[in-house]
């Protein structure tokens, strides 16, 4: 019997294995349903010389969600409308197949693109966050040729000497809604045969230089359209092709698809009166009594002709072609106009003189916020379905503190449509989802906190389910996104997501990015304002080329660490000077600047990197800032990975204690300073660095000092008393190579990867814990009353103590909101 039983086993066993080999492999290409999954590099080079444009998602994911799956599905929802523009999606299972050319690192970098078959392009997946951008990058790659981008004066000057009539786009970038509208309406004008060229740019100023005329400008005024961020112009120059010699007319309506059809039709429209009635094409028919009349009305309406060009047509009739109706309506008014809309309604009819005050106010006024409205409520609803299906972590941990019910926001300003202008706005904005997304609201609880700690007004927020139109505008596709405006302009702060973080942030809004200095009267002005707020190190950007690629990449790492750290930048001769001062050798010259210190050669730390980007600077500058002895937070926890020091790293729940004392003190040893970076992780109430603790040591201590150094994955361990000069003698030790490490840190151990701990997931992770442990708790026997005694203790020892004292320390972190996210 024990033998049948021992075979069944093992054939239960044995069958165990052959299905978890069938469904470990089958996973791999079966996991996610994927329409035109290529199998072969020689599939995809037949399946791409087939269509115009075809972009290919090589990936590793094999499960139904992340990166891969949200690409796909966004792809999939406008599947349909790319098909009909020639653009074909498809993926490819790098996991299963590898080829060498896009899947040999083991990552997915992007969706590859290929025009007739010839690999032209990246798309990085970033760039594709929703339904529009993967329209409008699609589109832009497939019209290249056709609808040119142009972004300097020069180059929309040479291009008008081809092509003296055409519309041009100016959008924030390419990816945003507007975009994608304007390229859709583009390429479904080429394939009616419409005979009308289109060009766009991101260059907001790009007409700005332009002598030419724009009779639209009054109108345009009227409605505020300067205040939005999409504007689109017909130009049209006489035979001569000269700029100054065009004339420039603004689009008056929203960037909305259908209207956008509307103006075409109109600009390109030639036919009679009785083909725009038959074509029920909106237009202003203006009915005269006699000849005298007609030729005191003329004038204006042909400058209402060009100044509402592409809004509706203009008609100068003499009464007798009117209808009855419109005849009657003559005799009560005199010389008047009749307006019909498109959809051969009459909607008013008004006298000649009154014409234009009711085109702007009761037209395209109202024609406008009816347009707006439609789409805010679209892009509402399609705000809420996403965010509403998100696997959010922190749902729990917001309930408990009161969901929106309990969400105070009192230290805050509200903004809205009528108090947010963009173009004026200077100050701190939040825009958030806070009625829908526990994450919104949990970095709203922390900024409200931390506006508490600053002047009244300093922090704003804007709901963008109550203002859609306006989150939209601003091109905002991620809840919450922070920015920080000064007279218009913005950058957007990506640091810590923690009160600390918001109120350092605060202080540094009212800085550039980079902030320009033009005299050495600025720098010490600058010098001053940063010792006040505590920050001693500066980092100078020295240049003499403007035009250079280190300029630009400078110029993009400030604007990467807005709020963060100010970058100075100094041009000109002011450069000459301090790059003696400085005692730097060339131009340019990117250096740290301790502020403290006397001796220059320690003051300074120089960028001694030969290939200048804007991320190798931003890892100089985070690392170059850090104090010599610094809290680690998670935002300078992924520094040490990179950087070339050994970190010594004090565990400490005394932060005045001698210990603590003992390592400060080290930390401004010179000897030391050039070999080692030091910081410190406390660990009362922080749940999240005894974690850490216990993952580089496998243990809990009370103070631990530790050596680590990451580029060769060495963890050093101290077990003497912290006294100074035996932890000194052991730090000279590791730096000459005579200990050996502790333990070696494995490959895919803890390391400070990520931006930050997942702080509300660890949490999480925590309550689980403490939840299994409480019901483990319950099933055990109950207390004896009658006995007077309680039931044994499960589990007994240290390490039962240790857990459940582990356990009340998380559930103390659960409340603490100062970790960033």
């Amino acid at each position: 019997m024990e033998v049948v039983v021992v075979l069944q086993l093992f054939i239960v066993h044995a069958l165990f294995n052959v299905v978890t080999t069938v469904i470990s492999t089958s996973q791999l290409s079966f996991a996610v349903n994927y329409p035109n999954e290529l199998i072969s590099p020689n599939e995809v080079d037949s399946w791409t010389s087939k269509h115009d444009l075809s972009l290919i998602l090589f990936y590793n994911e094999v499960t139904s969600s992340g990166t891969s799956a949200d690409v796909v599905d966004r792809f999939q929802k406008v599947g349909a409308k790319l098909n009909g523009y020639g653009v074909h999606f498809g993926v490819y299972n790098c996991v299963s197949n590898p080829t060498p050319e896009h899947c040999s690192d083991g990552q997915s970098h992007g969706v590859a693109a290929y025009l007739k078959g010839e690999h032209t392009s990246e798309l990085p997946i970033s760039a594709l966050f929703d339904e529009y951008s993967i329209i409008s990058n699609s589109l832009h790659l497939l019209l290249t040729q056709e609808v040119p981008m142009l972004q300097t004066v020069q180059e929309l000057t040479s291009y008008i000497q081809q092509t003296p009539v055409f519309l041009l786009a100016i959008v924030k970038g390419v990816g945003c809604r507007e975009h994608a509208h304007y390229m859709e309406l583009a390429k479904a004008s080429m394939d009616a045969g419409i005979k009308l060229s289109f060009a766009h740019s991101t260059t907001e100023s790009i007409l700005s230089s332009f002598s030419s005329r724009f009779p639209t400008h009054k109108v345009s005024k009227e409605l505020r359209l300067g205040d939005e961020d999409a504007q689109l112009y017909y130009v049209t120059c006489d035979e001569h092709r000269l700029a100054e010699r065009c004339s420039i007319y603004q689009y008056l309506r929203v960037f909305e698809s259908d209207s956008l059809s509307g103006y075409v039709q109109l600009l390109t429209f030639s036919g009679q009166l009785a083909d725009a009635i038959a074509l029920k094409l909106p237009m202003a028919r203006c009915y005269h009594g006699n000849d005298e009349e007609r030729m005191a009305a003329d004038k204006l309406i042909h400058e209402m002709s060009e100044e509402f060009k592409g809004t509706l047509l203009f008609y100068s009739l003499f009464s007798s072609e009117a209808t009855e109706q419109e005849r009657l309506s003559y005799s009560e008014m005199g010389t008047y106009c009749v307006i019909q809309g498109n959809d051969s309604k009459v909607k008013a009819s008004v006298r000649l003189n009154s014409l234009r005050k009711y085109l702007v106010d009761e037209v395209l006024m109202k024609m406008r916020e009816k347009e707006e409205s439609a789409e805010e409520l679209s892009d509402a609803d399609a705000i809420i379905k996403a965010v509403e299906t998100a696997d959010d972590t922190v749902d729990i941990l917001d309930n408990e503190l009161g969901g929106l019910r309990d969400l105070d926001l009192s230290n805050l300003v509200i903004l809205d449509r009528e108090s947010f202008n963009p173009k004026m706005f200077t100050g701190v904005v939040l825009f958030h989802l806070m009625k829908h997304d526990y994450r919104n609201r949990m970095v709203l609880r922390l900024y409200n906190e931390a506006a508490a700690n600053l002047t009244k007004g300093t922090l704003s927020i804007l709901d963008c389910y109550d203002w859609t139109d306006v989150c939209k505008k601003m091109n905002i596709a991620e809840f919450p996104t922070i920015r920080m405006y000064k007279r218009g302009k913005h950058v957007t702060y990506s640091g810590p997501l923690s009160v600390p973080g918001f109120i350092k942030m605060a202080q540094m809004s009212e800085f550039n990015y980079p902030h320009e200095v033009d005299t050495m009267t600025d720098v010490v002005k600058l010098r001053a304002k940063l010792m006040a707020m505590n920050v001693t190190l500066i980092v100078v950007g020295l240049f003499d080329n403007t035009g250079s690629s280190e300029y630009k990449a400078y110029r993009d790492a400030a604007r990467s660490l807005a709020g963060q750290r100010i970058l100075m930048l100094v041009k000109g001769k002011l450069a000459q000077t301090l790059k003696v001062q400085l005692k730097l050798t060339l131009l340019p010259a990117i250096a740290s600047y301790d502020v403290t210190e006397k001796d220059m050669n320690e003051a300074i730390v120089r960028f001694e990197r030969k290939t200048v980007s804007s991320k190798a600077i931003e890892l100089f500058v985070m690392r170059s800032t850090l104090p010599s002895f610094a809290e680690l937070t998670p935002t300078t926890l992924p520094l040490l990975q990179i950087s070339r020091q050994p970190q010594v790293l004090l565990f400490s729940a005394n932060l005045k204690g001698e210990a603590f004392a003992s390592v400060q003190l080290l930390s401004e040893d010179k000897s030391l300073k050039i070999k080692f970076g030091f910081g410190y992780l406390p660990l009362n109430n922080n749940p999240l660095n005894q974690r850490v603790l216990r993952t580089l040591t496998g243990g809990d201590r009370s103070t631990s000092l530790l050596v680590c150094d990451y580029s060769k994955g060495k963890l050093y361990e101290y077990k003497s008393s912290l006294v100074p000069e035996d932890v000194k003698a052991w730090l000279k030790q590791i730096s000459a190579g005579q200990l050996e490490p502790s333990r070696d840190l494995a490959e895919g151990e803890w390391k400070a990867v990520h931006p930050g701990y997942d702080y509300l997931d660890l949490i999480e992770q925590e309550k689980k814990k403490k939840k299994a442990e409480h019901d483990r708790l319950n099933i055990l026997p109950k207390e004896d009353t009658s006995m007077g005694t309680s039931a044994p203790s499960p589990t007994t020892g240290s390490d039962n103590q240790e857990n459940l004292a582990m356990q009340n320390v998380a559930t103390d972190g659960s409340g603490h909101q100062h970790t960033e996210l």
